[in-house]
């Protein structure tokens, strides 16, 4: 997912109560729970930080959200990651899909999220898992700014555990 802006909530989908921070702390938390189903070590938040993006809440008004993604050397077993991850998330009350595309790709949406994605062959040879919160009122710039200060702060956030810091 990154750091790209992604439009959050469409037509006839349920208004969203969380706060743009709840929805920070539910994809960093679904994004790690995941990786804790897999016999696979070494995973990493590859882009750095967690940082709110601009969505549409629709009606032209704007809010924020958040994704997060954890990456990993790639496993051995492919299908059957995928199905565990699958099963995971739809204990979460999630609905999933799996589709083949050059290896299994899991994508849920609902639940504690309103979507995310594992990937089996993500690039550079990795697993990627990822998570985008739903669409919130709340201003993305403010957001980062606060953030940004708790950090110089020395607060580590969620979502910036293994996070090498830029100097």
């Amino acid at each position: 997912f990154g750091t790209a802006s992604v439009g959050c909530a469409g037509k006839g989908e349920e208004k969203n109560t969380m706060t743009p921070r709840e929805g920070r702390d539910a994809v960093v938390d679904l994004v790690i729970s995941t990786t804790k189903q897999l016999a696979v070590t070494g995973w990493w938040p590859r882009n750095g930080p967690v940082w709110a993006d601009e969505c549409s809440l629709g009606g032209g008004v704007l809010g924020a959200s958040y994704s997060y993604d954890h990456w990993a050397p790639r496993g051995t077993d492919h299908t059957g990651d995928a199905r565990k991850v699958a099963d995971y998330w739809k204990s979460l009350g999630m609905t999933v899909r799996i589709l083949d595309q050059g290896g299994p790709v899991v994508y849920g949406s609902g639940g504690p999220v309103l979507r995310a994605d594992f990937d089996t062959h993500a690039a550079d040879n990795s697993y990627r898992v990822g998570a985008l919160a739903p669409c919130s009122p709340g201003d993305f710039w403010e957001l980062n700014e606060e953030d940004q200060a708790e950090r110089d702060q020395g607060k580590v956030l969620p979502g910036d555990e293994g996070v090498i810091p830029y100097e």
